[in-house]
């Protein structure tokens, strides 16, 4: 890999942290609070480890979830930082950047390079990412981006046991690191046709991992989940529907016209 090249990819990585670092000036908001500022949990890793079998939302919330892997990063900054917001934002950007970088090489498998590092750059600066970086708390977002993307990477070069690590740690992040097996087949079916398909051994290995995960869940995080969407409160099934769909059909049009960002 030339100069050139990799001057390239680290200026996607570098344009991605660089985007949010000032977001160092931020404090802890909203879900921060709760998540990290609040919760002794997220304050030192052996306590982040005791906490392993316990939901992501701390007691009293009733909202559950399950990202041990999410609250154990907290717990490692919070003790080196003594709990400085600015240090987390710093951290996220950093991340951002990262999940930037591993975008450019997954394309790289379908663009050129120029086109692949176009593409990287689209991705760091679009404004679809903000509320993903610029809270603290939504470092679930680009841990599990990192993980799936990295196992994607890695069973690439057939470095089985690393890519099934990584798939791991993406669905410990926050529950969509589910697909990551999906993405994996997804990306094998696309092969070039001069490579030979992963073997059913990876994939038997990845699949059982994933319902493992999504039997451990159920019992951790499924159980404490609570019906906290006020839009939702006394309606069924349909009721759901008619809210939900215009808002996914919203958040679907802004990753090709970001022309009207809202904090909802």
């Amino acid at each position: 890999m030339n100069r050139a090249r990799l001057g390239l990819y680290a200026a996607v990585w570098a344009a991605g942290t660089a985007l949010y670092l000032p977001t160092v000036r931020y404090d802890y908001v909203q879900d921060d609070r709760a998540i990290i500022f609040l919760n002794p949990a997220a304050h030192s890793p052996g306590a982040a480890l005791a906490a392993f079998g316990q939901p992501y939302w701390p007691q009293p919330a009733e909202a559950g979830l399950y990202r041990p892997l999410t609250i154990f990063s907290f717990a490692l900054d919070w003790s080196l930082s003594g709990g400085s917001p600015a240090w987390m934002h710093v951290e996220n950007a950093v991340w951002h950047g990262l999940v930037s970088l591993l975008a450019v090489l997954v394309m790289l498998r379908w663009l050129p390079p120029a086109g692949a590092v176009a593409a990287g750059l689209l991705f760091a600066v679009h404004p679809v990412h903000a509320e993903g970086v610029a809270n603290i708390v939504s470092r679930n977002e680009l841990l599990a981006a990192a993980g799936m993307l990295g196992a994607v990477l890695l069973a690439r070069r057939r470095i089985w046991i690393a890519a099934i690590l990584c798939a791991l740690l993406a669905m410990l992040s926050k529950e969509r690191g589910i697909v990551t097996v999906a993405l994996i087949a997804l990306d094998d079916w696309l092969r070039p046709s001069d490579r030979a398909p992963y073997p059913r051994g990876f994939y038997a290995v990845l699949v059982a991992m994933t319902g493992g995960y999504f039997l451990l869940w159920l019992r951790i995080g499924h159980s404490a989940v609570a019906d906290v969407a006020p839009p939702f409160f006394g309606a069924g099934t349909l009721g759901r529907l008619a809210v939900a769909l215009p808002a996914l059909w919203r958040a679907a049009s802004l990753l090709f016209f970001p022309v009207s960002l809202s904090v909802d």
